[in-house]
Formats: C-alpha cells, structure tokens, sequence
C-alpha cells in the first residue's frame, strides 16, 4: 500500500493541535477501502500508541 510519512514539528500555540507536548510523525497511507480496513488502522495506530484518523 502507497503510504506517505509525514514529520509534524511541537505546536503548542494551535488549540487543537495533534503535536502539542511533542513532535510527531504521520503516516498517511492510501487505502483501497476494502473489507477490513477501518479494523486495521485501529489495530495499527493503537499498537504504536497513536490514533487513528479515519475520514
């Protein structure tokens, strides 16, 4: 799966910041919305002590 990482720089001025205690990387994969798919980026991101963000 094409996947893009992206390194996110501390922001603690943004109220609703994503990076606001520490710098952080995403990845940002492109899916085929297949069957299963949602069940997988859960399992993924929390595993990586992370959140998914499914659209």
């Amino acid at each position: 799966m094409p996947t893009v990482g992206f390194k996110i720089g501390r922001d603690s001025s943004a109220l609703l910041s994503s990076s606001c205690n520490e710098p952080i990387i995403a990845l940002s994969g492109i899916p085929t919305r297949s069957c299963g798919w949602d069940d997988f980026a859960s399992d993924f991101a929390r595993h990586w002590g992370g959140a998914p963000f499914l659209e």
